[in-house]
């Protein structure tokens, strides 16, 4: 998959590429992360594959394929991101953290809410969760830690 004339860099996604981008998460166990792994790739523009552009996905593809995603979920910062997710399932649904994914059966942690609350005024640093790095992350920890000790002792 090469790059595209110079004319066609709006393009989306092609079908072939969008089929290749699934088969691929799913050989490597990614699919649960796919979201995250877009939203991450396209600096938050989007986590839905049909929204890709032409040369994102074709370098995704490539990085996926050539085992580059290991280094990308071991990023500084992953696990705590991770920490702030689990604590997101944690908490009350009505919140509105996790949502039921009717295509996975089960409950997925809301991105689009989760960063409505890292960009609010009651967030520490008025950022998505992808744009913190690890110190302020530890302090997003904290937040969170917070907020489900308020729910759990109601």
């Amino acid at each position: 998959m090469g790059t595209i004339p110079e004319g066609d860099k709006d393009m989306k996604i092609t079908a072939g590429q969008n089929r290749r981008l699934h088969a691929l998460l799913t050989q490597y166990d990614l699919m649960d992360n796919k979201e995250y792994i877009i939203e991450c790739y396209t600096d938050g523009r989007t986590a839905h594959s049909s929204e890709l552009e032409y040369n994102e996905a074709a370098q995704l593809i490539k990085n996926i394929g050539s085992g580059q995603m290991a280094s990308m979920s071991y990023k500084a910062g992953d696990n705590q991101r991770r920490k702030i997710l689990s604590i997101c399932y944690q908490l009350p649904v009505e919140l509105g953290f996790t949502v039921y994914d009717e295509k996975k059966g089960r409950r997925v942690v809301n991105m689009i809410r989760l960063n409505e609350f890292l960009n609010g005024p009651k967030s520490i640093f008025k950022k998505d969760l992808y744009r913190h790095d690890p110190k302020e992350l530890s302090k997003v920890i904290v937040q969170f830690e917070n907020i489900l000790n308020g729910y759990l002792k109601k």
